[in-house]
This record gives C-alpha cells, sequence and structure tokens, in this order.
C-alpha cells in the first residue's frame, strides 16, 4: 500500500457515526463511549492495565512501545483492545488523549491489524511501507472524526482557539488542525462526504446556534 486511503476512510467514518445514538452526535465526541460500543473492542487505561497485572506503568510503555497508546488485536477470537495512557505528565494533556483514542480507533475501524496479521502470516515479514501509511491513516480518520473541516464554517470557526474550545484537543493539535483548515478551504471541492457529514451533526450545529445566539 502507498497511499493514504482516503474515499474508503471517509466511508468508514460515515458507517460509524450513523450506527451512533443521536446523543453521541456532538462535539466533542465522547470517544471513549464510542469505543465501548464496538462489540469486539475493548478499552483500558495504562494504569489499570498496570494494576490488574501487578506491573509498572513503565512496563507497560514498553510492551505498546509507546508513550501514548496502542492497540492489540487477538485473531484468534478477533478482539481489539486499545490501550491509551491516562496520566497527565509529559504533556500528555485530556486532548491529546483523546486524539491517541481516536487515532487507535482509527486502526481498528479500518482492519489496520488484520491486514498486518495476515501480510506477518503471508510473508513473514512486516512491510514498513504499509505501516507508515497505516499511522497517516489513523491520523487522519482521528482528525475528521474529532473535529471535522466540513462543519466549521457553521460553527464560525476563526481562529484555533475556537477548534480547542469546541472539539477539547491540544493547543498544538488546534492550532495545526486551523493551519490545515486554511488550506483546506482553499482548495476544497465540496464532496457527497461534506454534505453526509453536515447532515448527520445537523442537530447539533442547530442547537449550537441557538445556544451561541
Amino acid at each position: 500500500m502507498t497511499r493514504i486511503r482516503y474515499q474508503y476512510i471517509n466511508s468508514e467514518i460515515l458507517k460509524l457515526l450513523k450506527s451512533l445514538p443521536d446523543n453521541l452526535l456532538c462535539f466533542p465526541l465522547d470517544i471513549k463511549k464510542i469505543i465501548q460500543l464496538i462489540p469486539n473492542c475493548n478499552l483500558s487505561s495504562y494504569s489499570y492495565f498496570a494494576n490488574h497485572y501487578n506491573v509498572s506503568i513503565n512496563d507497560v510503555i514498553s510492551l505498546c512501545n509507546s508513550q501514548s497508546g496502542c492497540t492489540h488485536y487477538d485473531e484468534a477470537k478477533n478482539k481489539y483492545l486499545i490501550l491509551y495512557n491516562n496520566s497527565s505528565k509529559n504533556y500528555n494533556v485530556r486532548g491529546r488523549q483523546i486524539w491517541t483514542l481516536a487515532h487507535e480507533l482509527g486502526h481498528v475501524k479500518l482492519k489496520h491489524l488484520l491486514y498486518l496479521s495476515e501480510k506477518m502470516v503471508a510473508e513473514n515479514r512486516l512491510d514498513n511501507s504499509s505501516c507508515t501509511i497505516f499511522e497517516q491513516e489513523a491520523d487522519y480518520f482521528a482528525a475528521t472524526i474529532l473535529c471535522p473541516f466540513q462543519i466549521y464554517k457553521h460553527l464560525k470557526i476563526t481562529e484555533p482557539l475556537d477548534i480547542q474550545n469546541i472539539f477539547d484537543l491540544s493547543i498544538s493539535a488546534s492550532e495545526n488542525r486551523f493551519e490545515q483548515y486554511e488550506k483546506w478551504k482553499t482548495h476544497h471541492v465540496k464532496t457527497a462526504f461534506d454534505n453526509d457529514l453536515v447532515k448527520i451533526f445537523k442537530p447539533f450545529l442547530n442547537d449550537y446556534k441557538l445556544r451561541s445566539q
């Protein structure tokens, strides 16, 4: 795999959003509750996992090979376990934790781990280029589901602080997202995906408009 599958990711995002109850179709997204609704996916914090298995947080970080989070896939049971670092140390603020959870959810919904598991069995090796693309796909999934550009205009977003306040992202993520939005709105051509997203969040947008008056 050599390029990000934007259309596929968009379709999976729509599929997920349409499966959610109305009370979760608002911002900031309650990404934990969304994950908990996925039948074959469990969620655990680093601290809970460490206490449960009587290991240190550093052991969990080593296991995950990440300070932020990871996803384990049990192919035999077709079960996922998302682990995330719930400590605020080392600038791991709430907004960053939310992004991590959405990123890992992206790996699950886009079936990255299933693909890599099958590829390892077939070839006895991992394709580094595929791993890189999958990380980029998971980031695109996280960005699009947590703070979609398509509704910025309806929310009258004019600066990074608006993004931080509405979507509960970190300061750095909000700044990056706003910079990307400025480029996006200049070159973007409206699609059916845009219309579908706005339609899904229409009740929230109407309510937000009323509260802002």
